[in-house]
């Protein structure tokens, strides 16, 4: 009877082909999970004034208190919240590297995951739709 032999780099090489940026990277896996920045439209920022006046829930924030924001500007200072509202075109992995810690919530303000500067990811579930995003500036 014929023994089945356990190939570690088969396995690796083909899986490595969904994932790998380098062979035909913008049609495998990991590109259809990551999204992308220019997928990210309408991002919008309120920076809370006084600390003692922060809403408690996305449900308290007035829209026509947003400004628009580039992304890759640095906010803060320390010890201040931020709301950050955006539009996703994809479901998907959304990567936002603050460096601090934050909340993310879908449109009708449910929690959908927090972020921190140890995990800075969280999943979209729904395409189309926009998000709301509040970070502490717990950091220098």
């Amino acid at each position: 009877m014929a023994v089945m032999q356990k190939t570690r780099g088969l396995y690796v090489g083909r899986v490595e082909r969904y994932v790998d940026d380098l062979l035909y990277g913008e049609h495998n896996l990991l590109s259809k999970l990551i999204v992308r920045e220019e997928q990210i439209h309408n991002v919008k920022i309120y920076s809370v004034p006084d600390e003692s006046t922060r809403p408690k829930n996305p449900r308290e924030l007035s829209i026509d208190a947003f400004t628009p924001y580039n992304l890759h500007t640095a906010f803060g200072p320390t010890w201040t919240t931020h709301w950050f509202t955006f539009t996703c075109q994809t479901a998907g992995y959304l990567e936002w590297k603050a460096g601090c810690e934050g909340l993310v919530y879908d449109a009708d303000g449910t929690m959908i995951a927090a972020v921190s500067d140890m995990r800075t990811t969280c999943l979209l579930p729904r395409p189309g739709r926009y998000f709301i995003v509040l970070f502490s500036c717990s950091s220098s």
